[in-house]
């Protein structure tokens, strides 16, 4: 699913929901992988033991077999960072329940928060564009920046010690 949609359980609330059909294709392409490595492992050992004058080969086989396992951890995160994921916004509140590892750049920790508009001070984004190889991948990463945050870093630069509680009242 893309974009919001009202929520047909909760009147006045829009909702937006990850699609699970990426993060299971992307479970099957690690699990894939996976086999392949695990085949190049096999067929890299039987070189070296049971070849003779296999040792050169089977370690150029190890060595291939290792990046596949790097690619299979590589492809297991993303699927993990694809899975689940709900944002739902009425009038009065924001909620959020994001899961970990929802980006290949930057690793973020499972959010679930439930905040009120007023603790909200803003939505900040940017673009951001990562060249290799050749390709180029682009990503908008998006943070909410919460007016107790703020308020602290300010207070921080003044030099001022923060109470707790005290942000909000």
């Amino acid at each position: 699913m893309t974009g919001f949609i009202d929520d047909k359980h909760n009147p006045g609330v829009r909702l937006w929901r990850k699609g699970w059909a990426r993060a299971i294709f992307s479970g099957v392409m690690a699990v894939f992988i996976g086999t392949l490595a695990l085949g190049m492992t096999g067929l890299a050992l039987w070189l070296m033991v049971a070849m003779r004058g296999g040792v050169g080969i089977g370690l150029f086989m190890a060595a291939i077999a290792a990046f596949q396992w790097a690619l299979v951890a590589y492809v297991w995160r993303d699927s993990r960072g694809r899975r689940g994921g709900r944002i739902a916004i009425s009038d009065a509140e924001i909620d959020l329940v994001l899961p970990a590892n929802r980006s290949l750049i930057y690793r973020p920790p499972a959010c679930r928060a439930h905040l009120a508009w007023s603790e909200v001070a803003g939505v900040s984004t940017r673009l951001e564009a990562y060249g290799a190889q050749g390709m180029a991948m682009l990503q908008r990463p998006y943070w909410l920046m919460r007016w107790v945050w703020i308020t602290g870093a300010l207070a921080g630069m003044a030099g001022l010690v923060m109470i707790p509680g005290m942000a909000f009242g």
